[in-house]
Parts: C-alpha cells; sequence; structure tokens
C-alpha cells in the first residue's frame, strides 16, 4: 500500500510504516520520505505535502522551503490535483513566510483546480477560510468577510461544526478590525454556542 494516512500526530507511509511528525522526530519524518522510493512518486508528492503542512505549522521555515523544492521538482504541472497541492503548500508558506499576495494567487489557482476535480466540498472551504486568513493580513476586511461567510454558510449546510467555529471566530477577527463589535460578538457566540 503506498497511501498516506495522518492519524494523530504520526504520518503512515510506504507498507504502513509509522513516522513521527513533530519535535526533533520531524527530520526522521522528512529523511524517511527522502530515503524510501517504494513509496511511489505520488505518495511521495503527498507525503512532502504533509510533511511540509507540519513544517509550516511548526515555524520551521528552512525546512518547509526545502521540502516545496523537492516538491517543485516531483511536481507535474499536466497533473492538475498534484499541481493543486503544489499551489496550496506555495500558498500556505507565503502566507506564513512570505508575501500574502502571491499566497492570494497561489490559494486562488489551487481552489479553480480543486473546485473542478473534487468539487466543493469540506478542504475546498478550509482554503476558502485560509483565503480569508490572507485577506485580513492584506487589510482586505470585506473581502475577508466574504470568504468566511462562504465557509460558514457550508459549513452550517453540513453540520460541519469545527469548520463553523473555526470560520466563526476568524469572521469576528474580520469584524473587530472593521469597527463592527456587535456582529463580531454575534460570530464568536456562534463560535462558542456551535
Amino acid at each position: 500500500d503506498n497511501g498516506l494516512a495522518v492519524l494523530g500526530k504520526v504520518l503512515l507511509v510506504g507498507r504502513g510504516q509509522a513516522v513521527p511528525l513533530v519535535g526533533a522526530d520531524q527530520e526522521q519524518g522528512v529523511a524517511y520520505v527522502r530515503s524510501h522510493p517504494e513509496c511511489g512518486k505520488k505518495a511521495r508528492f503527498h507525503n512532502l505535502h504533509m510533511l511540509n503542512n507540519m513544517c509550516v505549522k511548526y515555524r520551521r521555515e528552512d525546512q518547509a522551503l526545502e521540502l516545496i523544492r523537492e516538491m517543485e521538482k516531483l511536481a507535474d504541472e499536466t497533473d492538475r490535483v498534484e499541481w493543486s497541492q503544489y499551489l496550496s503548500a506555495l500558498g500556505l508558506y507565503e502566507m506564513t513566510f512570505g508575501d500574502p499576495e502571491k499566497a492570494l494567487v497561489y490559494i486562488q489557482e489551487h481552489l479553480e483546480i480543486y473546485g473542478t476535480y473534487f468539487g466543493k466540498e469540506r478542504d475546498y472551504y478550509i482554503s476558502v477560510s485560509m483565503l480569508g486568513n490572507i485577506c485580513i493580513r492584506l487589510n482586505r476586511l470585506d473581502q475577508a468577510v466574504a470568504y468566511y461567510s462562504e465557509a460558514i454558510s457550508f459549513a452550517q449546510g453540513s453540520g460541519d461544526q469545527n469548520l463553523l467555529q473555526s470560520a466563526s471566530n476568524n469572521i469576528s477577527v474580520a469584524y473587530l478590525k472593521s469597527h463592527m463589535p456587535l456582529e463580531a460578538l454575534h460570530h464568536l457566540k456562534t463560535a462558542v454556542e456551535e
């Protein structure tokens, strides 16, 4: 089985072998993925994507950039799903460490591809919410509210409480920055009550 699954803080690669993803063990995870070609190109690409996400989350900028460069070598622009993942990784990196304008472009392009191949489901709206985060950084508060509202609408319709709480919390930040405390309070209540 060349698939991958994330269970808690462990990445399963290759033949179901577990690799820890946090702390000092993260280097072990990166080394494992690089040294096991039996994972196959697609699984290796997916594993690099997941490791990149973890490096960004734990603020390991140098490692994240190194993983993106490795993904770039493997990425096939004609494989639209793979290219979408690459753009997502670039967007997350730029949003966290680099240029939010670039992040906005990468995530928008990622969503165009993702929506075409997978439709508008949970992961799509997580990326929509990420666009809201980028817009807050760029002080484009009306755009941020629009993105969060789209994610909230999906979450309410699908019953996805985690996405609803996250997007409601984030939209409250946009409303606070827009000097609209009553709207912010309304969405904070939604985030807490749901």
